[in-house]
């Protein structure tokens, strides 16, 4: 794979911080209070659910690879998919596969919305590096 640089606009990179900065301060708050036992299992789901961590982190993943497919080699953004397709993805069954959760992925998003009625489509592979999804904007930040 190539080694060169990736540029990005900046507003596009801020954004995606301030995205991964709110969710992991939120996550390191929750699991504080879990640990003390001030929140259960649902806290975590209803956060999850209520700061639209999902659809925001679809964003993300599409910031960035929006600009690996334009300035990198279709086999270094194919070398990229695949390193992606190697990741460890959720499965409610622990005996579960990655190739299971593919799939099971694959049937269960396939016509999703999220609360405001955006409609999120994964395309042919879920688990690729990029997925079309129609977001909106939050409060104080712009969508570009």
């Amino acid at each position: 794979m190539s080694s060169r640089e990736t540029r990005m606009p900046l507003s596009e990179v801020i954004a995606v911080l301030q995205d991964l900065d709110e969710f992991v301060v939120s996550l390191d708050r929750l699991g504080s209070r879990h640990a003390a036992g001030t929140a259960d299992e649902s806290t975590v789901g209803t956060f999850i659910a209520d700061w639209d961590v999902a659809r925001r982190l679809a964003r993300a993943r599409r910031v960035i690879s929006v600009a690996l497919d334009a300035q990198l080699s279709e086999e270094d953004n194919a070398e990229i998919d695949a390193l992606c397709d190697q990741g460890r993805f959720y499965a409610t069954d622990s005996a579960n596969s990655a190739s299971a959760d593919q799939s099971s992925e694959t049937a269960s998003t396939s016509d999703r919305t999220d609360r405001d009625g955006d409609q999120f489509d994964p395309g042919p592979n879920p688990t690729s590096k990029i997925a079309i999804y129609s977001w909106g904007t939050r409060p104080g930040l712009s969508a570009g």
